[in-house]
C-alpha cells in the first residue's frame, strides 16, 4: 500500500518542481563580455565593486578568481564523492561506527580545506589593494561588515552632532 501511494505521488512532486515558480535552481547564463571586461557572476562583481579594484588589479583578481574556482570545483567533487561513499557504505547494511566516523572525519577535513582555500583567495585579493585601502577594508578580509557598519554609524552620529550646533 505504501509503495502504491509513493508511486502515485511521485508524478505530482515532479510536476510541481518543474512548474513556474517551482524549486528548480535558476539557470546561469554564460559569462558576458563588455568592452573587454569579463563579468563572471554577481559574487565576483560584488567583490570588485566593494573593494574598488581598478586597472591592472582587476586583471590579476580575475586570474586569481579563475584559479580559485578550479580548486573549489575539485574540492566540491571530492566532498560529494566522499559523501556518496559514506551513504553507500551505510546502505550496505553491515557497517561499523568506527568506519563511519573515519569517513565522516575525511569529509570534514575536505570541508576544512575548502574553507582554508576560501580564506587564501580573500587574502590574495586583499593584497591587490593599496595599503591605505587595506586599512579601510580590513572588515572584508574576515567577511564581517560590522566594522564597516560601525564606522558608518559613527559618521552618522558626528553629522547629527554637527547639525545640532
Amino acid at each position: 500500500m505504501k509503495r502504491f501511494v509513493v508511486l502515485l505521488s511521485l508524478p505530482a512532486v515532479l510536476l510541481f518542481a518543474h512548474a513556474p515558480g517551482g524549486t528548480r535552481m535558476p539557470e546561469r547564463g554564460p559569462m558576458m563580455v563588455d568592452e573587454g571586461r569579463i563579468f563572471m557572476g554577481p559574487g565576483f562583481e560584488n567583490i570588485l565593486d566593494e573593494l574598488g579594484l581598478e586597472g591592472d588589479a582587476v586583471k590579476k583578481a580575475e586570474d586569481i578568481w579563475y584559479a580559485h574556482q578550479k580548486e573549489m570545483l575539485d574540492l566540491k567533487y571530492k566532498i560529494d564523492k566522499a559523501r556518496l561513499e559514506l551513504e553507500e557504505y551505510v546502505a550496505g547494511g553491515k557497517f561499523s561506527v568506527d568506519r563511519i566516523l573515519e569517513k565522516w572525519t575525511n569529509i570534514q577535513k575536505l570541508k576544512d580545506s575548502m574553507e582554508r582555500k576560501r580564506m587564501e583567495f580573500r587574502i590574495a585579493i586583499f593584497k591587490l589593494l593599496p595599503k591605505e585601502k587595506q586599512k579601510e577594508m580590513g572588515w572584508w578580509l574576515i567577511g564581517s561588515r560590522r566594522g564597516m557598519m560601525k564606522r558608518h554609524m559613527m559618521k552618522v552620529k558626528r553629522e547629527r552632532r554637527s547639525l545640532k550646533k
